[in-house]
C-alpha cells in the first residue's frame, strides 16, 4: 500500500511520459489492425495493453514502481525494435519493403517505434534521478522519516 506523501507530486514529466505511454499503445493497435497475422496481432495488442498498465497513476501521482515499469518497457521495445531493425528484412517489419543500397531504410512507422520507446526512457530517467530514493522497490523518499514508514526494519 502506498500512502500519500501529503504533497502534490510534480506532474511535469509524468503526465508527458502518460501521453508517450497512450501513444505507444496506439500505434501497436494501428499496426496489429493493419499489418500483421492473427497471432502476431494479438500479442501486439497484449503489447499495448501493457503500454497502458501505468497511464492512470502517471496522470495523477507517479510511484517509483510505475517509473520502474516505463523504463523496463521502454527499454524492452527499444531492445526489439533494433533487433527487428536488424532482421533479415532490414526494415525493421516483415511487411515493409526491404531498403535499397544506400538509403536508410527507416520508414514513418519505425522511427516512430524507435522514438517513442527512447522518449519514454528519457523521462523516466529525468523523473527517477530527480527523486531522492533511497530504495528502487519501496517507493519512499530519503527525507520521508515518519516513524511509522519502518524503512529502518
Amino acid at each position: 500500500m502506498h500512502l500519500p506523501l501529503g504533497r502534490r507530486p510534480d506532474l511535469s514529466v509524468a503526465r508527458p511520459a502518460a501521453v508517450v505511454m497512450i501513444a505507444c499503445a496506439a500505434v501497436h493497435v494501428v499496426g496489429a489492425m493493419r499489418h500483421w497475422s492473427p497471432g502476431l496481432s494479438l500479442l501486439t495488442i497484449a503489447v499495448a495493453l501493457g503500454c497502458l498498465h501505468c497511464v492512470h497513476h502517471l496522470w495523477t501521482a507517479p510511484r517509483v514502481a510505475d517509473w520502474v515499469w516505463v523504463t523496463l518497457g521502454s527499454a524492452a521495445m527499444l531492445a526489439l525494435h533494433l533487433i527487428m531493425l536488424a532482421g533479415p528484412t532490414g526494415s525493421g517489419h516483415a511487411h515493409h519493403p526491404v531498403a535499397p543500397a544506400g538509403g536508410t531504410g527507416l520508414d514513418p512507422v519505425t522511427v516512430v517505434g524507435l522514438l517513442l520507446p527512447l522518449l519514454g526512457l528519457a523521462l523516466a530517467w529525468c523523473a527517477l534521478s530527480a527523486a531522492r530514493i533511497s530504495s528502487l522497490g519501496v517507493g519512499v523518499p530519503v527525507d520521508d522519516h515518519r516513524a511509522h514508514r519502518g524503512l529502518d526494519g
